[in-house]
């Protein structure tokens, strides 16, 4: 118990520090306002969409530029209608390099612009991350805190359990003089029980070293009779050796020949043993090999299954797919030609071209069951021709679900249309049969197609809505 009350006193001391710990992490913790973080991710994201579409900007500069140095043989600019020369290309050309220069210049500003906020919004959040972390210590230390104020019992109790404990020692302190005393009787018992054991064992010991000693006396008689049996024995032996006419040189001849036929027949028993173990190996051997003949048959059998499976793939299977397939593509071209006939009709009433599909899906122009080249077609009618294949290609996904076409996005669907053709999208628009179109034009004639619209303008370099 007065473990247990030092246990306390520790742990109220652990509390206290923890107390301390918890409020210097309180004042370490800093504001932050999570809104000004949303604010610059949007201001950031602001910046990025604003550099990508200057990025876009300065890439269709440098395709006009590549236009107009690939339109020089052209007399009449696409862009302006006015007479086209080398001086005014190279004016026009200028013109468009200023302009990439002027982008890149505001694009430098918009990266550092951008690379500022990143340090910011940077600095925000390892300011959070921080503040986290510091969050989470706190409720760790609470919790440790809690966990030790739950083991504090009160101290009057500790006190009064110390009193008992104290009592109960002195009684046990009386048992064990008691226990003593009664040790001190049983010790010297013990010591006499085990001089009585020790006298019991020494004469069990004499006992038995007497019948020992008894049966020795006994053996000695028995070999001195063996002794004077054998002495007889041996005289009687010697009488008979004498007797016998003993011819040493035909006892060696005789052991001679016995020690060269055993040599024999141990060599015969180890080219046996030889034998034995080479007939061993060799049926090893004939078990392997006939193994190996089956799974070779069974690989013989294996392969021609196989064979006879590819000669039917190569032969019926594949022949009979490609069959399907070129009917499917067949079918799927004559409808996609359709499609792409009665758009191009709709952008270009009244044509006298009709339009096709060749076995690769290229768009092909006949005038009187004569193909032309496309380059023959004009500006305005190739575009007619290229927007009415998007949208051939928009009815067949539609047609066959391969996906929902409920929206759909045009980014300058009239490029280097006619007025006429301008006019005729309205017609187009209908047909589409979607729920929603969103069309990013420079034309203001489509306008009157539109049931909503949203203008936007530069002022000072800033787009504005």
């Amino acid at each position: 118990m007065q473990s247990k009350k030092k246990e306390i006193d520790e742990n109220r001391m652990e509390i206290n520090e923890l107390e301390m710990k918890i409020k210097d992490l309180i004042n370490e913790k800093k504001d932050i306002d999570e809104k000004a973080i949303d604010n610059l991710k949007n201001e950031r994201s602001s910046l990025t969409w604003e550099i990508n579409r200057e990025k876009e900007s300065i890439s269709d500069l440098k395709n006009e530029i590549n236009d107009l140095k690939n339109l020089e043989k052209m007399s009449i600019c696409p862009k302006c209608k006015r007479p086209l020369d080398r001086e005014h290309t190279e004016i026009l050309i200028k013109e468009d390099l200023n302009k990439i220069e002027e982008k890149n210049a505001k694009i430098m500003g918009l990266n550092e612009n951008l690379n500022k906020i990143d340090l910011k919004i940077k600095g925000m959040e390892e300011i959070a991350q921080k503040n986290k972390s510091i969050e989470n210590e706190i409720l760790r230390l609470s919790a440790k805190k809690s966990t030790l104020e739950k083991m504090v019992y009160p101290e009057n109790e500790i006190l009064e359990k110390i009193h008992q404990m104290q009592m109960e020692i002195e009684n046990l302190e009386l048992k064990i003089q008691n226990l003593n005393f009664e040790e001190e009787k049983f010790n010297k018992i013990s010591a006499d029980l085990r001089k009585l054991k020790k006298f019991h064992e020494d004469y069990l010991k004499i006992e038995n070293e007497i019948k020992i000693e008894d049966e020795l006396k006994n053996e000695v008689l028995d070999y001195n009779k063996k002794l004077l049996d054998i002495n007889k024995k041996v005289i009687e032996y010697e009488k008979m050796l004498n007797t016998i006419n003993f011819d040493d040189e035909k006892y060696r001849s005789i052991k001679d020949e016995y020690e060269e036929k055993r040599l024999k027949l141990n060599t015969i028993s180890v080219n046996i043993e030889s034998l034995k173990r080479e007939t061993a190996e060799k049926e090893d051997e004939i078990k392997r090999k006939e193994q190996e003949l089956e799974s070779l048959l069974f690989e013989e059998k294996r392969i021609k299954n196989f064979s006879m499976f590819i000669n039917w793939l190569d032969g019926t299977f594949i022949p009979e797919i490609n069959a399907i397939i070129s009917g499917m593509i067949n079918a799927l071209r004559i409808e996609f030609e359709s499609e792409l006939s009665e758009w191009f009709q709709i952008m270009l009433p009244g044509t006298e071209f009709d339009v096709g599909i060749d076995n690769n899906f290229s768009p092909i122009i006949r005038y009187d069951d004569y193909e032309f080249d496309l380059s023959a077609l004009s500006g305005g009618e190739s575009n007619a021709l290229a927007f009415s294949y998007r949208l051939a290609m928009n009815s067949m996904v539609k047609k066959f679900k391969l996906m929902d076409t409920n929206f759909i996005l045009l980014d300058e669907p009239t490029d280097g249309f006619s007025e006429k053709q301008i006019m005729r999208m309205g017609e187009v628009f209908s047909n589409l049969n979607v729920d929603q179109i969103l069309i990013v034009t420079h034309e203001n004639a489509l306008e009157n197609f539109a049931d909503n619209r949203i203008k936007i303008f530069k002022e000072d370099g800033i787009s504005k809505i």
